[in-house]
């Protein structure tokens, strides 16, 4: 008797432990995240082959490049808001991605650079 309630104790106990085991490591820990960003880069136009970069908070700065759509998709290690800038020749434009979560939408065009700006 006295058998059998300690292994349901300890089950009980590492059934605990594995899940929060397990929350830890799936959420990340401290706090610190990553973000998916996407979006699109145009000026009206598509803006094929851009690069496209990221500033996010509490993260490094991350690189990535339009496809022949404009469209852009990067991983960065911060979390949000972001700062994302688009460069095609002269052509600089700025957007900010912002949000709660683990990935973001942000298109790059004329009337978000104004909004920054």
């Amino acid at each position: 008797m006295v058998l059998n309630c300690f292994r349901a104790r300890f089950s009980l106990f590492a059934s605990f432990a594995l899940t929060s085991l397990l929350t830890v490591a799936c959420s990340g820990g401290g706090g610190s995240g990553g973000v998916i960003l996407s979006g699109v880069a145009a000026t009206g136009a598509a803006l094929p082959g851009a690069t496209v970069t990221s500033k996010c908070s509490q993260g490094s700065t991350e690189t990535s490049l339009t496809d022949a759509n404009g469209n852009y998709s990067l991983i960065s290690s911060g979390v949000l808001p972001c700062l994302i800038r688009a460069q095609s020749g002269s052509t600089v434009l700025h957007s900010v991605a912002t949000g709660s979560g683990t990935t973001a939408s942000a298109n790059i065009s004329p009337l978000t650079e104004a909004v920054v700006n």
